[in-house]
């Protein structure tokens, strides 16, 4: 008798419905490449790293410069806290740029 039943809902199943099919996504107007959180850092990571390598090699030759020009101490002192100072303000907001969260999907 159970076989006899499981036959015949097998037998006289409905077909299932169609699924739904998803609307095509429609572009806005202006299109534009957002980027993740983990894409900026490694951008930003990769900038980092070119930027101070950049930034040393170009205030070690304004050092050499002002170590065979100048006799005074002082402004080769003022120099190096400056130089070394210097670079936070853009590494700063490079990393501030790098820790935007992402933007809300909509």
């Amino acid at each position: 008798m159970r076989r006899h039943v499981i036959l015949s809902l097998i037998r006289n199943r409905k077909p299932a419905a169609p699924r739904p099919r998803n609307r095509p996504v429609r572009m806005a107007k202006s299109t534009r490449w957002v980027m993740t959180q983990s894409t900026r850092k490694l951008v930003g990571t990769i900038a980092l790293l070119v930027m101070i390598a950049v930034y040393a090699l170009l205030a070690m030759m304004v050092a050499i410069v002002l170590q065979t020009r100048s006799d005074s101490r002082i402004v080769e002192f003022a120099y190096y806290v400056i130089a070394g100072l210097a670079w936070t303000l853009p590494a700063g907001l490079l990393i501030k740029w790098m820790a935007k969260p992402d933007a809300p999907k909509r």
